[in-house]
Order: C-alpha cells, then structure tokens, then sequence
C-alpha cells in the first residue's frame, strides 16, 4: 500500500520526464490510496498550469481524463479529523491529510513536493521523495 499525493500524480498524468520513476513506485507498492479531496488538488495544479500557459486546453482534458480512469482508491478523511490540530504549525491543510493517511495505514508516502517530503520524514512517515526538477 502507498499513499500518493497530488504532486505525483500530476507528473504521472502530464507524463512528465519523473512520471516513469512515480510510475514505478506505484506499481512496486500498489494499492495506492489518497484522501478524498486528492482529485480537487490534482485539478487544482493542472488547472494553474494551463492557466499559467503552461499546457494547452487540449493537454489539459487529456491530463483530466487521465486523472478520471487513475487506479486510486479514494478515501475518506474524517476519522483523520482528531489528528489535525496537533500537526497545525506542521504541515499545511491539505497536505496534512495525506500524511495522516500514511500514518493511520503505515505506509510510505510518494511526492514530488520538497517540503512535504522533509516535514513528513520529520514525523516518522516514510517517504519516497522524487525530483521533479528534471521535468520539463
């Protein structure tokens, strides 16, 4: 089991040069889960990509359809709900979910996002952290 959050999905769905390596920490580790909300955040950024100029209005659909058929188990978020507080000054409040869940399940968290690599591995999660740098 793996959790995935929405830094590494993106570069699975824009087909990144770092999604061959997410790819495989998936699929080494499978089944991947994420919080409930993990389809809003991944949005999110394809959105502020195309916003930004940074993708077309045709790679964008492509990226969302990809999302559609993702082989992710979405979960709910609740039950984490009593854990959130003590970890306010820690970790944003998305974010907070995703380590949480990796917490509660006692598996590794996959990302590409920096700082939510170090703050999770500050609190005992194991996280598979990839550069995402190298994409283009």
């Amino acid at each position: 089991m793996i959790v995935i959050d929405a830094s590494a999905a993106v570069e699975v769905l824009l087909r990144s040069e770092s999604a061959q390596e997410v790819d495989a920490a998936i699929h080494a580790s499978r089944p991947a889960i994420a919080p409930v909300h993990f389809d809003a955040e991944v949005y999110n950024a394809l959105r502020r990509l195309y916003v930004q100029r940074h993708m077309d209005r045709d790679r964008l659909a492509i990226a969302v359809d990809r999302l559609e058929r993702f082989d992710i188990a979405r979960l709910e978020i609740v039950s984490l709900l009593p854990n959130v507080v003590g970890l306010v000054d820690v970790i944003g409040a998305h974010d907070v979910f995703y380590v949480l869940l990796a917490i509660s399940r006692r598996c590794p968290l996959l990302t590409c996002d920096a700082s939510l690599a170090r703050a999770a591995g500050r609190l005992g999660v194991e996280v598979i952290a990839i550069d995402r740098s190298r994409s283009a």
